[in-house]
């Protein structure tokens, strides 16, 4: 088992530990709880330290952790959790330390700390642990919590909730159905709240965080929603850590995956205040796993098994329909969010007429190559009218037409009957735009239509003949890419659809704006030639190639018996 460094076993509580241990996470937890933290647990904490040049508002306001099982992220998420509420860090410290009325002020400004879950068990995970540390008797500690002892007992430090776990547990639940934990003053007076993120988290509205922490996050489906609506608004005030750990998982949702990108480290365009790390199973041998049983318990587990569930890496979900990878190489960061009209150009106009909470409308252009670029993506949210959609539509579409300065042809899905209405709006004349030609496209009606587009979509992506923004709403075209799947009745697709009919009629763009397009006729089947889009031209492509090899084949041998008649008749 890992042993604590040299010089540390005499180490106790202390005034002068107490004001080292600010800035000293590792040691902090030795001396106080008695726990000797593992490499990736000591990692997290030195991420939670940063600060900026104030030296008290937080550097990275984000931190996401892709742990392994049994890497310790719960134990390490909780000593940090314990750690900022000791030392109420992040509020900003009085202008004067030295003046004793400014500093009893400073101590009795409220210090909220809130936990989540998906389910209000999990969330009591963490209050477990910390329960567990100041009694005493967690796993990680081998001779008790030096702090209890020093003072005379957990309860001269915390009150917490009665749950049985032991005799220092006696306080009373929050609003008689919540567990809590609530510092002595003489230690802050801070507050840990838990609770699960069932109705969306909205009992939390209207409370200051001085932190947040989500256990688990990877397993929430409307993370976004939460973080965007609920939980970001609560810290606004306060500066607070935001702090979401999670074994990978992306059967889910791929929202933490996402999340945990904009701060990965090995991204040059991470976002400057978020940070992202992985904790591997593997650190917490000799601290928290027993290493002969974990090279038995992992033995015969298939490699992406071992690398998402021990190494906490994020491994493509076995029914999604576009590779992750694939899908992850055709945002380009050096493309502009929108770029604006050229005279000239071609482009491509998909547009989703659902009537739902929001309305996309995506324009890519045709580069001379037979490429296309993502130029422009738009977005109406709320309840949307067949008018404004209608709107949306004929604007994008004269904006890039430039008055017939460049070739443009718009999409639109009509598999359902709304579909055709909206055609029809479309290309009828209002008082504020014209109408406008709409090809329609039809994913309904036989399954194999759909799966057939989607293919087609999937070998675009895969040979990176289309590409798009890293910015604006262009990240939302790689959430829904990453997590389709052909069940997709209860997953955001609008965007995919979108994509597939750009795909479509890539095929029959020209590359040049002088060539005129035929208008077109529905049920007039199209060209099957090879356009390296076409997944059925593909193999019809390679089907042709086979015969003709086996063809050459059969001429040389037919040749050698020619040949040997010609020498055995002379």
């Amino acid at each position: 088992m890992a042993k604590p460094p040299k010089g540390w076993e005499n180490l106790k509580p202390s005034a002068e530990e107490f004001q080292r241990g600010r800035w000293d996470f590792k040691r902090w937890c030795w001396v106080y709880f008695g726990v000797l933290i593992n490499p990736g647990q000591d990692r997290m904490g030195d991420l939670y330290l940063r600060r900026t040049d104030s030296r008290w508002r937080a550097f990275f306001l984000w931190l996401m952790i892709a742990a392994g099982n049994r890497a310790g992220k719960t134990l390490g998420l909780a000593l940090i959790i314990a750690h900022s509420c000791t030392y109420r860090m992040g509020l900003q410290p009085p202008d004067d330390i030295t003046d004793a009325a400014q500093v009893e002020h400073w101590g009795h400004i409220p210090y909220h700390w809130w936990h989540f879950a998906v389910e209000q068990g999990p969330a009591e995970q963490l209050f477990n642990e910390l329960a567990l540390l100041w009694g005493g008797v967690h796993p990680a500690q081998k001779h008790g919590c030096p702090w209890s002892d020093q003072v005379g007992g957990a309860d001269k430090i915390v009150t917490l909730t009665d749950t049985g776990l032991g005799p220092w547990c006696t306080g009373a639940k929050e609003r008689g159905e919540y567990v809590w934990i609530r510092f002595a003053p003489e230690f802050g007076g801070a507050e840990i709240h838990f609770r699960s993120t069932k109705a969306k988290a909205l009992s939390s509205i209207g409370q200051n965080m001085h932190g947040v922490s989500f256990d688990e996050a990877g397993l929430e489906s409307n993370l976004n929603w939460l973080i965007s609506e609920v939980l970001h608004a609560r810290r606004l005030g306060t500066g607070g850590q935001f702090i979401l750990i999670s074994t990978p998982s992306i059967e889910t949702s791929v929202d933490f995956q996402d999340l945990w990108a904009t701060g990965d480290p090995e991204d040059p365009f991470r976002e400057r205040y978020r940070a992202s790390m992985r904790m591997s199973s593997r650190e917490n041998i000799g601290y928290g796993l027993d290493e002969e049983t974990f090279d038995r318990m992992i033995e015969g587990q298939s490699e992406d098994w071992i690398a998402q569930n021990i190494d906490g890496k994020f491994i493509q979900a076995a029914l999604a329909w576009f590779h992750t990878q694939s899908v992850d190489a055709i945002f380009n960061p050096n493309l502009p969010v929108e770029e604006a009209p050229q005279p000239g150009a071609v482009y491509i106009h998909a547009l989703d007429p659902g009537l739902k909470d929001k309305c996309w409308s995506m324009v890519v252009k045709v580069l001379p190559s037979g490429k296309a670029i993502g130029v422009s993506l738009t977005r109406q949210s709320g309840k949307q009218t067949a008018r404004g959609i209608v709107l949306l539509g004929k604007r994008d579409h004269h904006k890039y037409a430039q008055g017939g300065k460049s070739w443009i042809e718009t999409g639109v899905d009509t598999t359902a009957l709304g579909g055709h209405m909206f055609r029809d709006l479309l290309e009828d004349d209002d008082e504020n735009y014209p109408g406008i030609p709409v090809r329609t496209v039809e994913f309904g009606g036989v399954s194999q239509v759909k799966r057939k587009m989607l293919s087609d979509a999937r070998t675009a992506i895969e040979d990176m003949r289309i590409e798009f923004p890293t910015g604006g709403y262009w990240p939302e075209v790689r959430k829904q890419l990453r997590n389709y799947k052909l069940l997709d009745r209860k997953i955001e697709q609008d965007l995919v659809m979108e994509v597939s009919i750009v795909v479509k009629l890539l095929r029959a763009a020209p590359t040049q704006s002088e060539r005129v397009p035929a208008r077109f006729e529905y049920g007039v089947p199209e060209p099957k030639a090879n356009d390296g889009l076409n997944s059925a031209g593909l193999r019809r492509s390679m089907t042709a190639h086979r015969l003709a090899k086996r063809a050459a084949v059969a001429a040389a041998l037919t040749d050698t018996e020619d040949a040997s008649t010609l020498r055995r008749d002379g």
